[in-house]
């Protein structure tokens, strides 16, 4: 297996995967040992599911995932991203299947300056909620978030580090 070869760079910090649409749940189990990564970009990776994200947990250096588009993603997928305490910065854009629920795993990301939650239909104001910890958030992306109201940007005002907020076409917000 192609990834399997990796398995010995271990002062490796940067892998980028982007469109790389081969990689599998079983490709991820061969990164286990890449214990020095810092930036892993999975843009568009849509066989990678819950199972894969579980192979991340030692990789506790991680401060930049990209998961941009990975459809098969859930709220179980997100619970194991606990332990990644030293990310900074989380793409979920198009990641659809994540509810307020998955949102409520991210509390432990104390350490999050970016955030990009784009597309989500699912997401609430409850989900918003769950963000309320991250106060070291720079730049929140909510883009087409179209289910978030005016109570949900009340959940939004502990994060007084914000320094970009998107809301484009939330239209359930009013002035």
């Amino acid at each position: 297996t192609g990834l399997g070869h990796l398995k010995s760079l271990t002062n490796l910090t940067n892998l980028n995967l982007e469109y790389c649409n081969k990689i599998t749940d079983t490709g991820l189990g061969h990164l286990k040992s890449l214990t020095n990564l810092t930036d892993l970009n999975l843009f568009c990776c849509n066989k990678v599911t819950d199972t894969g994200l579980g192979h991340l947990k030692s990789l506790t250096n991680l401060t930049n995932l990209n998961l941009y588009c990975c459809k098969k993603i859930t709220d179980t997928g997100l619970g194991h991203l606990k332990s990644l305490t030293n990310l900074t910065n989380l793409n979920l854009i198009g990641c659809k299947k994540i509810t307020d629920t998955g949102l409520g795993h991210l509390k432990s990301l104390t350490n999050l300056t970016n955030l990009d939650l784009g597309y989500f239909n699912e997401i609430t104001d409850t989900g918003l909620g769950h963000l309320k910890s991250l106060t070291n958030l720079t730049n929140l992306n909510l883009i087409y978030c179209t289910e978030i109201t005016d109570t949900g940007l009340g959940h939004l005002k502990s994060l007084t580090n914000l320094t970009n907020l998107n809301l484009y076409c939330c239209k359930k917000i009013t002035d």
